[in-house]
């Protein structure tokens, strides 16, 4: 289906934009609209409107029934990708859903915004806000606290880069010191943060009091035999060797004190912290992470990796809830700005989201941008498992032909009618006689080729009105 569709603000009612239709005849191109989904009585509140035909003027819904298969929002920057998403957010608060907004512009513009169209559906008390680069004006939140050990071992490796070569080593080694500790933590039944992790690596009086705690509660559970086996790795004279323990997780110990240390650490260290991912999609909650890109990018990007594993983890354990405890409507999840933080592990959360009544809708610029390191196979299972496809210009060649590949071709039947005659004489040179050999021919011809064409070409994409947008 094909819309080229105006976004407004859309609240109570339909309305019917003359101007968009106006607009229309001096576009540069018009495509003509399929027939919405639905009609606006069946749709208001049971979906999302993301624009207006620019032909008819009709509102374009996605309905709940279908948006678990996810959305996704391309386009060149200052196109109208944010408007939409304001639009998008406003909807879903006013339909009782909750949501998540990742925003990487950090903005108080943005924070003011949120928080009017929460007072406007009357869900101020719903509204939540991470805000690291601000810890006076956000809710506090420990990422690592729920889940086993692997899951969250899983989450805190996120903020470790990858590597190869004789590097796996020490990131291998990370790995066992970090799942052994955590469900050392779990087992003795204290609650832990970044904080405590890095003590535990890096002060010998802290690893020390979990060590004794094992030994004198849990002497021949698994946990304290693990935690002997670890120590086993690192024993110099027939002593387990602190220092060398120490040195070799330094790199992961640099890697969590980002986050139990100022700002960051004032946010995401509580032991009763007031945002858990789970309890608020199932609550149906309204996030708003606020990501200080321009002045900590490094922090920024392993913040929003942490909080997407985090919920990557509260959708495996949805999948295991009856379908009438899950949310309703469907929780949205808003990443603006995907491509700086986006990796390999989106691929899970996009297959499988739809069981747990989640739907993902991220923004980006470019295709390159669904190609973290390179990789191929992340953009392909992207798109190959969202339905709605949302183009706004492109100013990238590249991006604007794979737009055009992904809407695709039709085939195209062109028909040819040629037409010819001529008069023909003949006769010896030197007969003079006025009788002479003469003809007249006449033919015509039909042809017919049938070819595929883009339904939107790829030059068309550069030419979108800022605005206009096809889904």
């Amino acid at each position: 289906m094909l819309f080229y569709g105006k976004f407004k603000y859309f609240y109570d009612k339909v309305f019917t934009f003359d101007p968009i239709m106006q607009q229309d005849k001096a576009r540069p191109f018009r495509l003509p609209s399929s027939n919405p989904v639905g009609t606006p009585e069946e749709n208001i509140g049971n979906g999302i409107c993301v624009g207006y035909t620019t032909d008819t003027g009709e509102p374009v819904f996605i309905p709940y029934s279908l948006i678990s298969q996810h959305i996704a929002i391309n386009g060149s920057t200052g196109t109208g990708k944010s408007v939409l998403a304001t639009s998008m957010m406003a909807q879903q608060m006013r339909n009782g859903g909750g949501l998540c907004f990742i925003d990487g512009k950090l903005s108080n513009k943005e924070l003011l915004a949120v928080w009017q169209l929460a007072c406007w559906a009357g869900r101020e008390l719903d509204l939540l806000i991470i805000n690291a680069g601000d810890p006076s004006m956000s809710n506090s939140i420990n990422p690592i606290l729920r889940g086993d050990p692997q899951e969250v071992t899983s989450r805190i490796m996120m903020l470790l880069p990858e590597v190869s070569g004789g590097a796996e080593h020490y990131r291998n080694s990370a790995l066992i010191a970090l799942q052994v500790i955590v469900a050392a933590f779990q087992r003795i039944g204290l609650p832990y943060s970044f904080q405590d992790i890095t003590a535990c690596l890096q002060d010998f009086d802290a690893f020390k009091y979990v060590e004794s705690k094992l030994q004198l509660e849990y002497p021949d559970s698994a946990e304290t035999v693990a935690w002997f086996s670890l120590m086993k790795s690192f024993v110099k004279n027939k002593f387990f060797d602190f220092d060398m323990f120490r040195n070799l997780l330094s790199g992961l110990a640099a890697r969590l004190s980002q986050f139990s240390e100022g700002s960051f650490g004032q946010v995401m260290n509580s032991y009763n912290p007031e945002i858990d991912f789970e309890e608020c999609i199932l609550q149906n909650k309204i996030i708003y992470v606020m990501l200080p890109t321009m002045a900590k990018n490094e922090q920024s990007i392993a913040l929003a990796k942490i909080l997407i594993a985090d919920m990557r983890t509260a959708i495996s354990h949805f999948q295991r809830l009856p379908a009438h405890m899950l949310p309703n409507p469907p929780f949205m999840i808003l990443p603006d700005e995907a491509g700086s933080y986006i990796d390999e592990t989106w691929g899970r959360i996009f297959e499988q989201a739809r069981s747990s009544k989640i739907f993902l809708a991220p923004c980006y610029q470019t295709y390159a941008n669904l190609k973290p390191n390179g990789l191929e196979t992340l953009s392909e299972v992207v798109m190959g498992n969202t339905l709605f496809k949302i183009f706004f210009k492109q100013l990238s060649t590249l991006s604007a032909q794979q737009a055009a590949d992904e809407i695709g071709l039709y085939k195209q039947t062109t028909w040819a009618m040629g037409n010819g005659q001529g008069i023909s004489s003949s006769g010896d040179e030197v007969d003079t006689s006025p009788i002479q050999n003469q003809g007249a021919n006449r033919a015509s011809n039909f042809t017919q080729r049938e070819e595929e064409v883009y339904h939107v070409k790829t030059e068309e994409f550069k030419y979108i009105p800022i605005g206009d947008c096809i889904l």
